[in-house]
């Protein structure tokens, strides 16, 4: 009996201790790949192996080389219905080297930086070689490519300090896992718990507002406040990186709804300027309603009023006939349309031009005056200097005369006074000849 119980003893000891060399094995070779049914197993003792290490500088080294490792996977996956699941692991990876990384001291990044460098130039080569993901899942893929364009600009930015790799955390809002069997312990967004066995606070750089932020620059007023202002947790996964989540509450009733960065910019919040072109306003009245006078014009605002400045307005009126439908006219005035004496672009200055006009429906005339058309003696550039000595101009209809012949048979046109009598001496001869002649018939009458 003695000798099976130590036999049993030494058989379980072989086991644990075979046990113990297999994990080992996996965790440092890494030979399974996502897909295999041992994967679990060894992904389970590369994080085992992980929590085992005592020093900040430890554990992202050998984050960094898991990284590294599903980067390899990948590429060696890619093309195969693995794809998805592959870029799971390695987000999962770089999530746990960023925070591990974030942990060092703030001047340790360049001991990772060439390790970075390599785990970038892994990833970049492996994601090029894939077929099934950016077809099928696009969303996931441009997610792995924004994290591994953010970490490259953290890796050659040579102001980069430790804590600043933190920003990369679940960049990816990876989605598409509905359908892929992924152990309980691989849960996505427990990073922090797979490191040390619990949520951990990250450690914001010791001078916040110069902290470098490329995802979401620190300039302005964003520049002056400190990382617990927004990173209420000490924790920057999670936070919020649009205006709207930290300004809602100071957004005005009716308020534009669109995105705050339109208008606003960090660098002053009253310091508004909306480009219209780049958001491709076209419905000027959606904001600017209240600022339209009563009885307006009712089209776009766009048709007289430009976005560098309210004022001044001018209308196109190309192709406009009905002058009237704007502008109204005072009383007792000419009530034609108001293009046959105004121009569009001065009001004043109106001229009447147009041909057929009625001088005398905008015109009264003195007591006695010619009863024709105004423009017969006058012109419409001048009241004055009128000349009515058109042919076949009826003189006597101004000039009263001392005969009952017409003017013109005597007077010309330049001068009253140089009249030619010729004529008025052969009418009186004819007017004597008459009379003689009156006064032979009246003396033969009476010698009868």
């Amino acid at each position: 009996m003695r000798r099976f119980f130590l036999g049993a003893i030494a058989i379980s000891i072989l086991l644990v201790a075979t046990g113990i060399g297999t994990t080992v094995t996996l965790a440092g070779s890494g030979p399974l790949k996502p897909g295999d049914t041992l994967f679990p197993l060894q992904y389970f003792a590369e994080q085992s192996q992980g929590e085992l290490i005592t020093t900040d500088i430890g554990a992202a080294k050998h984050f960094i080389s898991i990284a590294g490792r599903r980067a390899v996977d990948l590429g060696s996956i890619a093309g195969t219905s693995d794809e998805l699941l592959s870029i799971y692991y390695l987000d999962q990876a770089l999530d746990q080297a960023a925070v591990a990384v974030a942990k060092t001291e703030r001047t340790e990044i360049e001991i990772f930086r060439l390790d970075l460098v390599d785990l970038l130039l892994q990833i970049r080569d492996s994601a090029s070689k894939l077929s099934v993901v950016p077809i099928e899942d696009p969303d996931v893929y441009n997610g792995l490519i924004a994290k591994i364009e953010s970490l490259q600009n953290l890796i050659v930015n040579p102001d980069s300090v430790s804590s600043d790799f933190a920003s990369i955390v679940n960049i990816n809002s990876f989605g598409g896992m509905a359908n892929v069997d992924v152990p309980k312990f691989v849960e996505k967004n427990n990073t922090d718990n797979l490191i040390s066995g619990g949520p951990q606070s990250i450690p914001f750089p010791e001078n916040s507002p110069g902290a470098q932020h490329d995802f979401f620059p620190l300039i302005g007023e964003h520049a002056t406040i400190d990382c617990e202002s927004c990173h209420t947790t000490s924790q920057y996964v999670g936070t919020a990186d649009t205006c709207e989540a930290c300004h809602t509450n100071i957004k005005p009733a009716n308020h534009y709804q669109g995105d705050c960065a339109a208008c606003h910019t960090p660098v002053s919040w009253h310091s508004v300027n909306f480009d219209h072109a780049l958001v491709g306003a076209t419905d000027c009245q959606a904001c600017h309603s209240n600022n339209k006078p009563a009885n307006h014009f009712g089209g776009q605002c766009s048709q007289c009023h430009n976005t560098s400045a309210w004022l001044p307005a001018s209308f196109n009126h190309s192709g406009q006939t009905d002058c009237q439908a704007c502008h109204s006219r005072p009383s007792g005035h000419y009530a034609g349309q108001c293009s046959q004496c105004h121009t569009t672009s001065t009001w004043t200055g109106a001229a009447v031009h147009f041909a057929g006009a009625d001088c005398q429906a905008c015109h009264s005339r003195p007591s006695g005056h010619y009863g024709g058309q105004c423009s017969q003696c006058h012109s419409t550039s001048t009241w004055s200097g009128a000349n009515f000595h058109f042919a076949g101009a009826n003189c006597v209809a101004c000039h009263s005369g001392h005969t009952t012949q017409q003017c013109s048979d005597c007077h010309n046109t330049s001068n009253w006074d140089d009249a030619d009598d010729d004529n008025e001496e052969d009418e009186k001869d004819e007017e004597d000849e008459e009379d003689e002649k009156d006064e032979e018939d009246e003396e033969d009458e009476e010698d009868d």
